[in-house]
């Protein structure tokens, strides 16, 4: 894409005018970066609204590394196995002796002797009696409606442990998290963001910020800009808030500040690129 973009740069025409054309090559970027993020899928909506919120945009570079790395994330994600839901099944019909290689009788056609030693041609010998005939072994198989019903049965009760599961861990995140003690990263938040005025650092600057929107349609609203300072980490340009239950880290902010985040099964790592650590 950059490739078609110099080619478009060149027919451009020649500005007499320095700030003009510096304004102008702003503006272009920003259009390209514009255009390139709203091309995309769906699945990029959380990404593409954290890039567009932010205020300068950021360079077309750095939303490309955001891309790479949510696309990444989303990968390592969906080449997990779910450990929730086994269903296994088999068809596959038991096992039969091989008896290609045994003698076949030529006068009762049965497996196993010849004719001389056929007990309807030489008679059976005394205290030999004849062989039980055993009936066929049957299997009964459930219909594919209740094989699908058992498997709906368990998936839906499995839901339901992940789900209380996850209520009960936010719940006493959200808790810690107003202490304080606790920050989550979220890769669709524009700002940093607290609602917690015990972790300011340095006065408050009154900020009539843009308005937050929740995914379940509600709306919060920014009253300040503050600084803060954790155990663990200096915190600056976070929003203040109140109507927030949690302390959000915005990935997009901490990249734009020379961090970089790394992310496995079991952690994440913010590291300073210039410093490493």
């Amino acid at each position: 894409m950059s490739y078609y973009w110099g080619l478009l740069t060149v027919s451009e025409p020649k500005w007499h005018c320095q700030e003009d054309h510096t304004l102008f090559t702003a503006y272009r970027d920003k259009l390209r970066l514009t255009q390139f993020l709203m091309a995309l899928g769906d699945d990029f909506e959380p990404t593409r609204a954290s890039i567009l919120n932010r205020q300068p945009l950021p360079s077309s570079e750095t939303a490309l590394s955001e891309l790479i790395s949510e696309e990444t994330r989303r990968l390592s994600i969906t080449s997990q196995q779910s450990p929730f839901i086994i269903a296994a099944t088999s068809s596959a019909s038991p096992q039969r002796p091989d008896n290609s290689k045994r003698p076949r009788c030529t006068h009762c056609h049965k497996i196993g002797h010849t004719v001389k030693t056929c007990y309807d041609t030489v008679g059976r010998p005394p205290g030999k009696s004849p062989c039980p005939k055993h009936p066929a072994a049957t299997t009964t198989t459930p219909s594919s409606s209740e094989s699908s019903s058992q498997i709906h049965q368990l998936s839906t009760a499995g839901l339901e442990v992940l789900f209380n599961y996850v209520m009960s861990r936010s719940g006493s995140s959200a808790m810690s998290a107003t202490s304080g003690n606790t920050w989550l990263i979220d890769s669709a938040c524009c700002n940093h963001m607290t609602s917690s005025p015990k972790l300011f650092t340095s006065k408050p600057v009154v900020h009539n910020g843009p308005t937050i929107h929740t995914a379940n349609g509600s709306s919060m609203y920014v009253t300040y800009t503050v600084t803060v300072q954790t155990q663990s980490f200096f915190i600056p340009d976070t929003y203040l808030v109140p109507q927030l239950s949690l302390n959000l880290l915005s990935g997009g902010q901490l990249c734009d500040n020379g961090y970089d985040l790394l992310f496995s099964r079991h952690y994440c790592v913010i590291q300073d690129s210039q410093t490493g650590h």
